[in-house]
Parts: C-alpha cells; sequence; structure tokens
C-alpha cells in the first residue's frame, strides 16, 4: 500500500490502472486466502500439526482498499478516461441503453469488484479479530453505492462523450 501512495498520479492512465489494480484486491480475502503451516522450534524444515496453521486472509488489505477506491473515483471522477477505459467496468460493470434526447437509464448493474464479499453476505469473514469494524459486505455495499450514484450522474453530463 505504500509503494501505490507513493504513485504520482498525474500521468494519463495512471488513476485508471491503479483503480484497476486495487478493485483486484478486494477479492483477494474470498479467492487468495491460504494456511501456512507453523514451523516446529525444535525442527525448524518440519512444519507442525495443521491445527496450528495460519492463515493468510488479506482482510486487512481489503478493508484499506474499498474506502480507498471511493476516495480515487471521487477524486478522478471528472476525468473522461475512467469511463472510457474500462476503468469504471472493473469496479462494476454497467450497461446502458440510450433513450429519447441524450437520456441514459441504466438497466441493469452487475458488481465485479464489490460482488464477491456483498454474496457472501453470511459467509464473508470476519473483519477483525479483537475490533467492531463494519462487515466486508457492508463495506462493499456502501462503497459501490457511493461510486455507482456518484457515476451516473457524470455519466448523464457526459452524455454522447462516454
Amino acid at each position: 500500500m505504500d509503494a501505490i501512495a507513493d504513485i504520482h498520479l498525474t500521468a494519463y492512465g495512471v488513476p485508471s490502472l491503479i483503480m484497476r489494480d486495487l478493485s483486484e484486491f478486494i477479492t483477494l480475502p474470498f479467492l487468495a486466502a491460504f494456511h501456512v503451516p507453523v514451523m516446529s522450534p525444535d525442527s525448524p524444515a518440519t512444519p507442525t500439526a495443521t491445527s496450528s496453521q495460519k492463515q493468510v486472509t488479506y482482510i486487512g488489505l481489503c478493508k484499506k482498499v474499498m474506502p480507498l477506491i471511493v476516495e480515487l473515483y471521487m477524486r478522478f471522477k471528472d476525468n473522461l478516461e475512467i469511463y472510457e477505459d474500462g476503468t469504471l467496468e472493473a469496479i462494476f460493470s454497467v450497461c446502458l441503453i440510450k433513450i429519447d434526447v441524450d437520456l441514459l437509464i441504466f438497466i441493469s448493474f452487475r458488481v465485479q469488484a464489490y460482488s464477491i464479499p456483498t454474496k457472501l453476505k453470511y459467509e464473508c469473514p470476519a473483519p477483525s479479530k479483537f475490533g467492531r469494524d463494519p462487515p466486508l459486505w457492508k463495506t462493499a455495499t456502501t462503497s459501490f453505492l457511493r461510486i455507482v450514484t456518484d457515476s451516473i450522474k457524470r455519466m448523464v453530463a457526459f452524455g454522447d462523450r462516454t
């Protein structure tokens, strides 16, 4: 995350690339969690029994990335490129149809980056071991709604340019 924070977002296409990459990070707790065997202090080369495995969950990364994507979107929402180059589709996929006098109607939403925690509402991993953090599905839903409500306004304002 520190490396991403140090990237200058002023060059053309960089904000889009960063938002697309970050949207992939949201899926990691659900698709890439894994167990790491704990090494025995007596024999570092021999892992102990499976009951003493640690699990790498990526939950902390997911909790950090979801609001960061919203923040980046809000910062670059007036850049036409994020609507044209697939960045917004990386966060969620939107089907558009054009009806009378440039009125854009959104007929279906299929969440991509935020879909897994939302679909797995009751199977979401705990957002923290000891704290009272909001569930991941709730953070995903809130983040998605913030972006989709603003992006609808932006795309209508952009009109035929999108």
